[in-house]
């Protein structure tokens, strides 16, 4: 399958430097996350590899093919990349088969209809080519979208928050399906998402970004036990400030002979325990795990078995 490069990437919008010197190279079947806060740089990145997004320095490389750089700028749909978008883009006036094989259709494929009832197979529509995108849930017509950026046989395929307006059932229903299919095609998916569970549950590759420049980029769990500076402890690992030093979340616990005290403000049952808000003395708030029945106003104690000095 195809490798993706990017380097040096540069993107301007007038006197603001939205993208600086982003170089980046993803294996051939993995599966990226680009995770930041808003305005990191994430969907403008996204948009770059697209096409959608001219760029102004640097270049992106897919299967050893430039697609944009070095006076080379390769338009959208013949750069052999699957999108789907937060919004489905599923065109209401057409049936869903006739959705899924549009893109076939205009490259005058003899097969469209029967490559699109194939795709609708593999994301879980079987039988549903004929149904209008109005009787569709907003989890069906994502996998609609999902079958339409398939059916090309794309080298990779990029996701824009594919996720963000679905609810919780349907948002592990996908996330399962685009596990299935990265480990079954091999083949490299990009995902934007704001949502750092989501990004660490899916990615075998996270790339943190801040300010239109990469933090850093490793697995998963580098970045959540390892994070290189404070920002990405406190992104990533929902790191928390006690003192002059950052603790991860799921190592504070509370302890009677911890070293930092707080005060609980808010309790959320869940069966076998409660998960409660604390304020810490030193200024921070964290959530953390109560085993026993504890009151708003309570004075606990807090330790952990992890603390990152930055």
């Amino acid at each position: 399958m195809a490798e993706l490069r990017i380097d040096g990437l540069s993107k301007r919008y007038g006197a603001q430097t939205v993208l600086s010197d982003i170089t980046l190279a993803f294996s051939s079947g993995a599966y990226v996350a680009l995770l930041g806060p808003s305005g990191s740089g994430k969907s403008t990145l996204l948009r770059a590899i697209a096409g959608l997004t001219e760029i102004d320095g640097g270049s992106i490389t897919l299967a050893g093919r430039v697609l944009a750089g070095d006076r080379t700028n390769v338009p959208p749909e013949a750069r052999e990349l699957g999108m789907v978008f937060q919004s489905y883009a599923v065109w209401p006036h057409r049936n869903v088969r006739d959705n899924v094989a549009y893109p076939l259709v205009l490259r005058r494929d003899r097969n469209a209809l029967a490559k699109a009832d194939g795709a609708l197979d593999r994301v879980g529509l079987e039988g549903f080519g004929d149904r209008m995108p109005a009787t569709l849930s907003g989890g069906q017509q994502q996998r609609v979208a999902l079958a339409r950026a398939l059916v090309m046989e794309p080298k990779a395929l990029l996701l824009d928050e594919p996720l963000a307006n679905l609810d919780p059932h349907l948002r592990a229903d996908l996330c399962d399906q685009f596990r299935a299919i990265n480990k079954e095609r091999g083949l490299t998916f990009v995902h934007v998402t704001h949502d750092r569970e989501e990004a660490l549950g899916l990615a075998t590759e996270l790339v943190v970004l801040k300010d239109g420049r990469v933090v850093q980029h490793g697995a998963p769990d580098e970045l959540f036990h390892r994070p290189r500076d404070r920002f990405i402890a406190e992104f990533v690992a929902e790191g928390v400030a006690v003192g002059n030093a950052i603790v991860p979340r799921h190592a504070l616990r509370v302890d009677p002979n911890g070293p930092w005290p707080a005060t609980i403000e808010g309790i959320a049952y869940a069966g076998a325990f409660w998960n409660v808000t604390v304020a810490l003395e030193s200024g921070g708030r964290a959530r953390v795990r109560c085993e026993s029945a504890p009151k708003v106003g309570d004075r606990v104690r807090l330790s952990s078995s992890v603390i990152w000095d930055f």
